[in-house]
């Protein structure tokens, strides 16, 4: 309760014990009617804050329809898939597709990984590519 309703509610005792003798539905009729028009006394609002607070609601809402739109147009578009960035030529073997990741300077784990996805070859080992190194660097 504020400051300004107390002091409603407190005369309003007052004029209870020295007013004229009422019967307690009286009393209280008049009690709710007088705490019904106490008006509480309103505290300063600092408006900047209230202006910032309503622009940050403002901005999350903003966000929350972007993501809403965001999401239906990536639902929208085709599913992208796996494409080897390296085509296979008609006569390239492994031995070929080794030489040239070498030439390319990769190291002999990475180019072992590349044959692996590129062929599916399990049977190419550290020790082959190591093997096609050598060959390159007597060349």
């Amino acid at each position: 309760m504020t400051t300004n309703t107390k002091k409603i509610i407190k005369a309003t005792f007052d004029a209870w014990s020295y007013g004229p003798k009422l019967t307690p539905a009286e009393k209280k009729a008049s009690k709710l009617y007088v705490v019904s028009q106490a008006k509480p006394i309103e505290e300063p609002v600092d408006q900047d804050k209230v202006d910032e607070d309503f622009k940050l609601e403002c901005i999350r809402t903003r966000i929350q329809e972007l993501e809403a739109e965001l999401k239906e147009l990536r639902s929208s578009l085709p599913q992208e898939t796996k494409v080897s960035t390296y085509k296979k030529p008609v006569n390239l073997g492994v031995g070929d597709f080794v030489k040239d990741l070498i030439s390319l300077g990769d190291g002999n784990s990475v180019i072992l990984k590349k044959v692996e996805e590129h062929y599916g070859n399990k049977n190419t080992t550290y020790a082959c590519v190591a093997w096609y190194r050598n060959k390159v660097n007597q060349i």
